[in-house]
């Protein structure tokens, strides 16, 4: 009776360890021969939809205009960019003016987070005599790689009429340590390299944040307004159950700098992990029983039950560290020893290929001894959700030199004009 418990006790670990594992594997796996085969197609500027590009901003002053100053080179004839100042103390409102940014203030003590900051700026775009054709969710503090990139988004969004995100990279700032290094490489596996394996598998993709293209048609089937911290997370849930499941961009990338404080730190990757997890828990049986009619939300499903990835690694290295000790033990069969060996080696062997695809430039080679410290530094994270963790939206501490747009290019565009709006 106990061998047969021990076995049922071997057989569910495995599983539970595994299924994901080995999930995250092959995505990244084939997200890297993927992009080793990447060739971005911006196009040409003038052909392509009209553009309204949406930044959700609280208390950004620092940092809007540098992102605003880049965006302009950008835009043609006929795009607009529609900043929302939501519930800022500071000149967030008065700076992207002054870039030519249409500004919409928003003031509700109550209905707090950057869902309702987007609903109230479509909300807004709903009033003007001519709506755009794509919409591009863009945050505060980012700015695209190269010229035409958000031509070449909102064109490749409006010919698939699904949402296209780009891919969002968030590199290290300027004075860096071991655990920003290895917090970007995770973010570009998780960012770029498995939304792109997911898409050889036939899924859609997660929305990852800024740098969504959604057409025009396609805004009224979601509920933007939202106090939900990952509300990336959910929109591109809603957008798939809807039936318009987003997929990643091969033309444009966009780029953020992770914040340099030690406090932003903290709160941003708390925010971000606790509200993965939570996320999990309200989408992941959404998705399920949408599977039912539509096989490739089985893949988002998946996708987003894979835990954050220091979670993943934690919880792999522990149970193969039970796994282990029990086979010194002589207390387990060696086909159960074979198997979760074959599984260590085939996330080692994904993590090799992710590291020389998108981890060289931000994660030396010797820095690589320290991710098990880091690991272990985030089991205060999930110990916070058990204590309710986070759940408003919560303004990254970041120093001006954080902007990615720090070194974009000058300002350009005629200003217009200021919209003043009220409670939203």
């Amino acid at each position: 009776m106990l061998s047969t418990i021990a076995a049922i006790a071997l057989w569910v670990g495995t599983a539970v360890v595994g299924v994901p594992l080995v999930f995250w594997s092959v995505e990244v796996v084939l997200g890297v021969i993927r992009r080793h085969g990447l060739k971005a197609d911006v196009g040409r500027a003038g052909d392509g939809p009209t553009i309204a590009v949406l930044i959700p901003a609280h208390n950004e002053e620092d940092v809007i205009g540098r992102t605003l100053g880049a965006l302009n080179t950008h835009l043609g004839e006929g795009d607009r960019v529609l900043v929302v100042a939501d519930n800022c103390t500071d000149e967030t409102a008065e700076v992207a003016a002054s870039f030519g940014a249409e500004v919409s203030d928003r003031t509700d003590s109550k209905r707090r987070g950057k869902g309702y900051a987007l609903d109230h700026g479509l909300g807004v775009m709903r009033s003007w005599s001519t709506p755009p054709g794509v919409v591009v969710i863009f945050d505060a503090d980012c700015v695209f790689d190269g010229a035409g990139q958000l031509a070449a988004l909102a064109r490749e969004s409006a010919q698939a009429g699904v949402p296209v995100q780009a891919r969002y990279l968030l590199r290290p700032p300027a004075d860096a340590t071991v655990g920003d290094r290895i917090s970007a490489f995770a973010i570009a596996v998780k960012n770029i390299v498995r939304p792109l394996g997911l898409g050889m598998l036939g899924g859609p993709c997660l929305i990852t944040g800024s740098g969504i293209a959604i057409p025009w048609g396609l805004v009224e089937k979601v509920d933007l307004a939202s106090g939900d911290i990952v509300e990336d997370m959910r929109l591109g849930v809603d957008l798939a159950l809807a039936g318009s499941p987003p997929r990643v961009s091969a033309s444009a990338l966009v780029l953020s700098v992770l914040p340099s404080s030690d406090a932003g730190r903290a709160s941003q990757r708390t925010r971000w992990e606790q509200g993965h997890l939570r996320s999990i828990a309200a989408h992941v049986p959404r998705l399920l029983a949408g599977s039912v009619r539509r096989p490739s939300l089985l893949l988002l499903a998946m996708e987003l039950a894979v835990p954050p990835f220091s979670l993943l690694v934690m919880l792999s290295a522990v149970w193969f560290g039970v796994v282990a000790a029990a086979g010194l033990l002589s207390l387990v069969p060696g086909w159960i020893l074979g198997l979760n060996a074959g599984l260590a080696l085939l996330a080692a062997i994904a993590v090799g290929l992710a590291w020389v695809r998108v981890g060289r430039d931000v994660l030396p080679i010797g820095f690589a001894v320290m991710i098990p410290v880091w690991v272990l530094r985030k089991i205060g994270v999930y110990a916070g959700l058990a204590r309710g963790g986070e759940r408003n939206w919560v303004r990254t501490e970041r120093a001006p030199a954080d902007a990615a747009g720090a070194a974009s290019p000058e300002a350009g565009g005629t200003p217009v004009a200021r919209a003043s709006e009220g409670n939203g």
